[in-house]
């Protein structure tokens, strides 16, 4: 990996690697721009992710201007920390994820407390 550039927009994911490397989830970056693939960590916790990414020179990863995650806090964390001027973009699918989850969740609160609404809300 080279370590004197960076694009200005970059997405930072996770994927489960169990069957290949010790840790339970890597992490991968890519380009927004072209979506090639920077490089893939077989770690994603953010000791590791801020030594790797401290390799690269104040101005370059001043010259970053959105990193798109999605809502894992270790993500940002290191956003705020090494890109001193990157945005913070959350992706679609994790935000629709999480109102989907927030409303099943109050759903079920719901019709656990509601009996009278329990067949209508079960659908």
């Amino acid at each position: 990996m080279n370590h004197k550039t960076l694009p200005k927009h970059l997405s930072f994911d996770d994927f489960s690697s169990v069957k290949f490397v010790h840790h339970k989830m890597s992490f991968i970056y890519m380009n927004v721009a072209n979506g090639k693939v920077l490089d893939i960590l077989q770690d994603r916790h953010l000791s590791l992710l801020k030594s790797y990414f401290f390799r690269f020179s104040l101005d370059v990863r001043g010259q970053v201007e959105t990193v798109c995650i999605d809502i894992y806090e270790p993500y940002i964390q290191l956003i705020r920390s090494c890109f001193p001027n990157a945005k913070i973009i959350t992706d679609r699918f994790h935000i629709v994820q999480h109102i989907n989850s927030t409303l099943n969740s109050t759903r079920m609160h719901v019709m656990k407390h509601n009996p009278k609404y329990y067949a209508r809300l079960k659908r």
